[in-house]
């Protein structure tokens, strides 16, 4: 009788289902499992030497067991910043319980499309899906790589929307896109031109920026031109400005060389950065970035910290932060 009775209520458990499972645990499947293999996590992606994957086997495998307070911290964390590098984006991708629980934890989102075709306007269809099925995006960077994929993504971006996005990082060519975050208060572009069709559409989308990555002062095409009238421009449509990065070294030319006091129509600046080659006799020399670029962040009104950076380039080694300061 004992054993009927035991028999019965084996029959009568319900078969475990997906949600059943520890999310840790679940992690670990979806890590051998394809129907997420677009998704790679930048930790893991970080995590190259065989020291540091086996410290990360080792600490799934005790969470997988853990409590439900820490499941609950480790899988937001885990998964809030996700790189997409493949375009092999399938409908099933982004339905289901898996994708349900994952999405709603990535904030933070970078596209590498090296490998992408230029001529399949499907991955990139289901790229945008996927993106408006983020509802805590907040962060998105776009690394396209030529025209035509630019033109593509143009045209899957025509009808979207993405409220939630705040700091946007694109090529400038990708302007007609900025229609979609009408939201954002950070925008990078590498080079924008001042009076570029790319910043002309940031005054007309983004009237909340806040923060300016990439901006140019100078035209090199079809001769060169500073253009102070676009930086006044621009400083009266971004009001609320407080960080500036100008990206390309200034040139060494008199009107430059006497100041940079039309940088001061941004009046709540706290953050400024530029951008120099000590190796280059055609640049401003960094003593005299170093003095204009003080006396611009204290002649602001704002009353946040104030600080003040150079980065140098060297044509062999990149980029690096050479001079900081607070004001």
């Amino acid at each position: 009788m004992t054993n009927d009775r035991r028999s019965a209520r084996k029959r009568s458990t319900p078969t475990p289902s997906l949600t059943d499972l520890p999310t840790e645990l679940l992690l670990q499947i979806i890590s051998y499992d394809t129907s997420l293999n677009f998704l790679t996590a930048l930790e893991r992606r970080e995590s190259e030497d065989s020291d540091r994957r086996w410290a990360r086997r080792q600490v799934l495998r005790a969470l997988s067991q853990s409590c439900s307070t820490l499941r609950a911290v480790f899988l937001p964390a885990l998964w809030e910043r996700v790189d997409i590098s493949k375009p092999n984006f399938r409908q099933r991708d982004l339905t289901g319980e898996v994708a349900s629980r994952i999405f709603a934890y990535i904030k933070f989102v970078q596209v590498s499309m090296q490998v992408w075709s230029m001529k399949e306007m499907k991955p990139i269809l289901h790229l945008v899906k996927f993106l408006r099925s983020l509802p805590k995006l907040a962060d998105l960077r776009i690394r396209s790589v030529n025209w035509e994929v630019d033109k593509l993504l143009v045209s899957a971006f025509a009808d979207v929307s993405l409220p939630t996005v705040a700091s946007l990082a694109v090529a400038d060519a990708l302007h007609p896109i900025f229609h979609a975050f009408p939201n954002v208060t950070t925008l990078a572009c590498p080079l924008i031109l001042a009076g570029s069709d790319a910043l002309r559409s940031a005054i007309a989308h983004f009237r909340r920026l806040s923060t300016l990555v990439g901006l140019r002062m100078y035209k090199v095409w079809p001769h060169f031109k500073f253009d102070t009238d676009s930086i006044s421009e621009c400083a009266r449509h971004f009001p609320r400005l407080r960080a500036l990065s100008i990206t390309t070294p200034l040139p060494r030319e008199p009107q430059l060389q006497t100041g940079l006091g039309f940088l001061r129509a941004f009046t709540q600046l706290a953050e400024l950065t530029f951008f120099h080659r000590s190796l280059d006799r055609h640049t401003l020399p960094l003593d005299v970035l170093v003095a204009q670029g003080t006396e611009i962040l204290k002649a602001s009104r704002s009353p946040d910290a104030k600080v003040f950076r150079i980065w140098n380039g060297i044509s062999t080694e990149g980029w690096s932060l050479f001079y900081e300061k607070q004001c």
